[in-house]
């Protein structure tokens, strides 16, 4: 789970901004909201941001997933630059650095991971976690100009020993991070694969609104009978009248392709789940008061098609406790289905969690919601992004944050001109 993130100069992102999890001492709904990692730290499952358009909404959590594929992605050698979108309203800021961090708990051991870089090499990177009350520093590096490479020191309980550390070392390219380096190296240790485990599996990429997860829930549904089951028992609690989905050949285009069995949350090019989707294909078994109709996908509501996708993700939360980004989560989706989502999302999951970008102001006049899991983006005058958290607005606890919105209490509004054209 995440515990806090940080970003500077990346985007929209021009000074630091912090996201955090860390719950307040509001007790409202504690046992679907919070999860208490020691005993004066809970974490919050959910983060709900809201903002105008072009605020940086959309880029806090392309920040976060830029830094899961620094993690995980070594580049294929020493010279390639690296693909830096630093904050470009000030020229001053190309020649500073980018920073990351990232507090995060795998079961109940903390970690801090942090970088500084630019578009040319890995500045400063280091890990550090808590085997117990006080930290122990996994590995430090720094990046020495004159010979041109990454000095590491590896902490002791990293459990690496001489050799492995110049193996591990050797395989740190300038512009890659120690942690992805890792995944190509001839070497083990316990805290690093957990870590790099964490990231490929745990953290997943962000979910657009245009993201192919229609050929990951069809995969899931061919493999996995109790994942059709639960995707069935959503559907039919969604008020969609689907009694069954069958996953068939697209005789046209059968044997020609093969249907993968595992995708990622990663976007999918729209163009390849296109053609994929052409050699299987869902059909729709809906109930009305006259028998059953069999529709296929294409003559399905875009709410029941998002909807169908998303349910996908509902049960990877539930199953594997992830850390799930999602941009625009209403997209498509009536107000009642996205309720039902969170909703449901809440009630069946431990230690999962769900970020999400949203317009949808409705969700604040909700009474199941927590207020220390809304923030949001304001855009200033030079063009860079603040982010803040309901919580820190300091409003009476009897103000709606729906009214307090509306009437521009909290900021995070387009300012919009008259409505007459020349």
């Amino acid at each position: 789970m995440i515990h806090e993130f940080r970003v500077s100069n990346f985007l929209s992102f021009k000074e630091e901004q912090i996201l955090s999890f860390e719950a307040t001492s509001d007790k409202t709904f504690e046992g679907f909201f919070c999860v208490r990692k020691r005993a004066n730290l809970r974490l919050l499952k959910l983060g709900m941001i809201y903002g105008a358009n072009a605020s940086g909404k959309s880029n806090l959590l392309k920040a976060i997933d830029y830094l899961r594929q620094l993690a995980i992605k070594r580049p294929a050698d020493k010279t390639t630059p690296i693909d830096l979108p630093q904050f470009a309203f000030d020229p001053a800021y190309q020649e500073k650095p980018t920073t990351f961090y990232l507090s995060f708990f795998i079961g109940h051991t903390r970690f801090i991971y942090s970088l500084s870089l630019n578009k040319d090499v890995i500045l400063e990177e280091r890990l550090a976690f808590y085997p117990g009350t006080q930290p122990a520093v996994a590995f430090e590096r720094v990046y020495d100009e004159k010979e041109d490479k990454a000095h590491i020191d590896f902490g002791d309980k990293l459990g690496l020993g001489a050799r492995e550390r110049l193996i591990l070392e050797g395989a740190v390219f300038r512009n890659s991070t120690v942690l992805a380096a890792y995944n190509n190296a001839n070497v083990s240790s316990s805290i690093l694969s957990n870590v790099s485990k964490w990231f490929k599996s745990k953290l997943h990429g962000t979910i657009q609104s245009y993201s192919g997860l229609l050929l990951r829930t069809n995969a899931l549904i061919e493999k996995d009978q109790p994942f059709k089951a639960s995707i069935l028992e959503a559907m039919r609690k969604a008020d969609f009248n689907i009694s069954d989905v069958q996953i068939r050949e697209n005789k046209g285009l059968s044997g020609q392709m093969v249907f993968p069995t595992t995708i990622a949350f990663d976007y999918l090019d729209e163009k390849i789940d296109r053609l994929l989707n052409q050699s299987k294909e869902a059909v729709f078994i809906h109930e009305t008061k006259d028998g059953h109709v069999e529709l296929p996908m294409q003559a399905q509501s875009e709410g029941t098609k998002r909807f169908y996708g998303l349910a996908s993700l509902l049960y990877s939360l539930k199953q594997q406790n992830a850390v799930i980004a999602i941009d625009e989560l209403e997209s498509s989706l009536h107000f009642e289905l996205v309720n039902h989502f969170l909703r449901t999302f809440l009630a069946n999951t431990t230690e999962a969690q769900l970020i999400f970008t949203t317009h949808n102001i409705q969700i604040l006049a909700e009474d199941f919601l927590r207020r220390d899991v809304i923030w949001f983006t304001e855009k200033q005058e030079d063009g860079s992004t603040e982010l803040f958290a309901y919580a820190d607005v300091k409003l009476h606890k009897n103000i709606s944050p729906f009214n307090a919105y509306k009437i521009g209490k909290l900021g995070a509004k387009p300012e919009l001109g008259e409505i007459y054209m020349d």
